[in-house]
This record gives structure tokens, sequence and C-alpha cells, in this order.
């Protein structure tokens, strides 16, 4: 699928970034990417998307950019829009899904503090 289309004709957002907030959804597109470009580690467990918010240097913040929206998404009436990535150009779309439970925190590479969002696909 070519993604800048889906993007630009369904969403209006940017071709960048991994949590891009669409005004005319109403929501945040978020983009897993699974391969080697994507400095986190989102992953599937146990039917469930582990996603990492947004943030690179340092701990990460969920006051920062479109973490803030995207943990408060089920009372804040942003919908929220899965795409999926395991090659490079190559984009899956999977649907609306929903935050399921509270945002987590971890430590993991180089001892950063990363935001970790569950997704599940509604």
């Amino acid at each position: 699928m070519n993604i800048k289309c889906r993007f630009n004709a369904d969403f209006c957002v940017s071709g960048q970034g991994g949590i891009r907030k669409s005004i005319k959804a109403n929501g945040l597109v978020i983009v897993a990417k699974h391969d080697d470009s994507n400095p986190y580690d989102d992953k599937w467990v146990d039917g469930k998307l582990e996603y990492t918010g947004m943030g690179l240097d340092g701990d990460q913040s969920i006051d920062y950019m479109y973490n803030k929206d995207l943990a408060e998404s089920n009372t804040n009436g942003l919908g929220l829009y899965l795409f999926e990535s395991f090659e490079s150009n190559s984009y899956f779309y999977r649907g609306k899904v929903k935050l399921d439970g509270e945002p987590i925190t971890r430590r993991r590479k180089m001892n950063l503090a990363r935001i970790g969002e569950w997704l599940s696909i509604r």
C-alpha cells in the first residue's frame, strides 16, 4: 500500500514519525515498525501490541508530544489508527485500535526509561 496516499487521503498526516496527529480523523495514527530502522522494541505480546511512545533522548515523558494524547485516548475522544511495517516502504493498515490499560514504564536499552502503551484491536 502507498502509505502517503492513505495518510493524505484518510488522515491528512505527515509521512514521518511513529505517532502522527490527524485533525481530519480526530485521532492519532500509530506506526509500529518491526525492522532495524525502529529504535524501539515494539512487539506483540499475548495478542496486544506493546508500543513505545515518542522520545529518543533521555527518559521519556508521558507529557512529551503525543504521548499524553495516546495515554488519555480512552477518555479524550481521540481515535487510534494502527499501521504496521515489516520492511522499508511497506505498510499495512490494521484498523482502529484501543489503549488497553494504563501506560507502563520499563527500563530498556541503554537504561533509558521507555513509556510502553498496550494497544489491542477492537
